[in-house]
């Protein structure tokens, strides 16, 4: 059995720090990292993003990084409502550092439930650790931990 700590690798994150991945974005970067299931909460997350698109002075764009069987109705939401998005699909986990540190915020929409209440996502400390703002659904362990 190998038990590893829940943690960063300070050393993947040194490095996206030390590369300064640079992106051309157009206006602001909301993201979010994981998988496209039901539970993750994204369908409520590319609502949230229509509603701030058509209050924002400057463009908003959606970075999805992650896939699932469920993408295609992300995409299709997220046409439907006139949001910018790109979903990247499946990607290393050191591009998805990468493009995590090009986010001006990253987006842990998650719904309620046993599991999601008890568990604190890495993609949270990473985020951190490369100095992105969260926005985290309501969940005592994430409310306490922030």
């Amino acid at each position: 059995m190998l038990i590893l700590p829940a943690g960063v690798d300070r050393n993947k994150i040194d490095l996206i720090k030390r590369l300064r991945i640079n992106i051309a974005k157009r206006g602001y970067m909301v993201g979010f990292v994981g998988s496209l299931l039901w539970w993750q909460g994204v369908d409520r997350l590319v609502k949230a993003v229509a509603e701030v698109s058509k209050r924002a002075n400057q463009p908003v764009t959606l970075l999805i990084v992650g896939d699932s069987p469920e993408r295609a109705r992300v995409e299709e939401l997220c046409k439907a409502l006139g949001v910018s998005c790109v979903v990247t699909g499946y990607v290393r986990h050191e591009v998805a550092l990468a493009l995590l540190s090009v986010f001006d915020v990253l987006v842990v929409p998650s719904v309620r439930m046993s599991t999601t209440s008890s568990n604190i996502p890495i993609k949270l400390l990473e985020a951190w650790a490369l100095s992105v703002a969260v926005v985290i659904m309501k969940h005592e362990i994430l409310t306490r931990l922030v």
